[in-house]
């Protein structure tokens, strides 16, 4: 893209190794946007240098010494646009329009921007996990990367004369964030440059945080629980990496066994350094439902909804007030004050209208108390479906049926709507049910096998197959 009268000229970067594909889409997206590309080839051996220059990108080899900071500032070198932007092959800008407005009419050339990141969700069930990092720097003499792995251009920032702010632009990230070979790859690689750096020397709390995340993405939890301790004694007090030291390490304690008591203990440690922060606040109240202190429990939520805060700088779920908003409305209903459960819910709906998850929360708690008209009404609030309104309305009315156990009546109007094409999962979620009460097991498994295949993380699909597998070793037994 050629700039016009008043555009200041954006540069791309881009360090990558065998990533043509992913190199390609993110070529294809910044066309618009960028007037300079300059992708920095570590040593690829598939068509990544050929896709670079097919799209106009200028290639700059640098052999690669183990040293992310190394390679970036290779690619700084060669940039010559008024600022540029880091991106990795995969990721896309959000809104082209949004980022030429900023940088031509909003970004102060004194600063360097941060941006929010988004990795997608793997299903509909999914959740957003998001994080602000600086990527959009000017151009200035003064500015570098430092670090092996977890490298950042942040320290550089206040000695070269510069500030740090925020913008309000977004990258997002390609559904291969999912890919489990991918991570445990990446996982792998940081593993091996986080320890170089320290054995020469380095403590970034920053290192640490790396070493536990590529450690307990290949489950190796011990260790990775002593590096976020690691991280703990060598962060300040109430920064951004402490924060994401007590995450990592109360995540580490996932480990399969149950270790509730310790991580309630360790979340309140971390409460009494972030008492607000949202994403600490949910974890408790899950800790506090595993060992049935419900009411606790619901404290902690709605703590969550109505104050929480989130730290931008470590990554987060987008959704985090509306998801701790739905499990306080869980927590209400096991404590039986239904009602109040639905005025919690319409009111997360009234802070955050466009949210389909407290939507459908809301359609899920009105069918089951067999308000029909108002779970009708929420359909109206979802975005479009793969099948028709009416459709959906028989198939709310159908799960209404359902909810108070009358099965066959149910059955044959869901069986319809699925014949007819409707795959939502208020569909395939009852009428898994109806199959499975009527005792059609393999059929049952069939219904939910698609729906689980629509939506690989939906925990609620998960549980029904369970029962299924239940009944099915109940029926052999017997």
């Amino acid at each position: 893209m050629k700039p016009t009268a008043g555009q200041r000229r954006l540069s791309v970067a881009i360090v990558v190794r065998d990533a043509a594909e992913a190199l390609r889409a993110t070529l294809d997206n910044v066309r618009s946007t960028a007037q300079e590309v300059v992708v920095i080839d570590t040593g690829s051996t598939d068509d990544t240098r050929e896709v670079a220059g097919e799209c106009g990108a200028t290639v700059v080899k640098h052999a690669w010494a183990d040293d992310f900071a190394a390679a970036r500032n290779a690619g700084w070198r060669a940039a010559t646009g008024d600022w540029i932007l880091w991106l990795d092959a995969g990721e896309q800008l959000v809104d082209a329009n949004c980022w030429r407005e900023f940088l031509d009419h909003q970004a102060y050339a004194k600063a360097a921007h941060a941006v929010l990141v988004q990795v997608p969700p793997l299903g509909p069930s999914g959740t957003v996990e998001q994080i602000a990092q600086v990527r959009l720097f000017p151009r200035h003499d003064g500015l570098a990367f430092t670090g092996r792995v977890r490298e950042s251009a942040v320290p550089s920032v206040m000695p070269a004369g510069l500030y740090l702010d925020s913008a309000p632009l977004c990258i997002r990230r390609g559904v291969r964030e999912h890919d489990p070979q991918r991570k445990s790859a990446r996982a792998r690689r940081n593993l091996r440059l986080a320890e170089m750096e320290l054995r020469e020397g380095g403590r970034r709390p920053e290192l640490f945080n790396c070493l536990g995340d590529a450690l307990q993405t290949l489950r190796q939890y011990p260790r990775a629980g002593d590096s976020f301790r690691q991280a703990l004694v060598s962060s300040v007090r109430g920064s951004a990496e402490m924060l994401e030291a007590y995450y990592g390490l109360l995540t580490s304690l996932d480990d399969g066994t149950n270790r509730r008591t310790t991580q309630i203990a360790l979340c309140t440690k971390a409460l009494e350094v972030f008492p607000l922060d949202a994403q600490l606040l949910c974890a408790m109240g899950q800790y506090l439902q595993a060992e049935a202190q419900i009411e606790l429990a619901a404290k902690s939520y709605r703590t969550a909804a109505e104050h929480g805060q989130i730290n931008a700088a470590v990554w987060h779920v987008a959704e985090i007030h509306d998801l701790a908003a739905i499990c306080l409305s869980h927590c209400l209903h096991k404590l039986q004050q239904e009602s109040e459960a639905i005025v919690v819910l319409q009111a997360a709906v009234a802070r955050n209208p466009h949210s389909e998850r407290l939507h459908r929360q809301l359609l899920d708690v009105h069918v089951q108390r067999g308000n029909v008209d108002e779970a009708v009404a929420q359909i109206e609030q979802l975005s479009a479906s793969a099948t028709d309104g009416d459709v959906l309305i028989q198939v709310v009315r159908a799960a209404a049926l359902a909810a108070r156990h009358e099965w066959l009546a149910a059955a044959s109007i869901l069986e319809a709507a699925y014949g007819a094409g409707c795959r939502d999962p208020l569909c395939l979620r009852w009428l898994g049910l109806a199959r499975l009460h009527r005792g059609d097991l393999t059929a049952a498994r069939a219904v939910l096998a698609e729906w689980q295949r629509l939506d690989p993380p939906n925990a609620e699909v998960a549980r029904i197959l369970q029962m299924a597998s239940a009944a099915e070793a109940d029926r052999s037994a017997a």
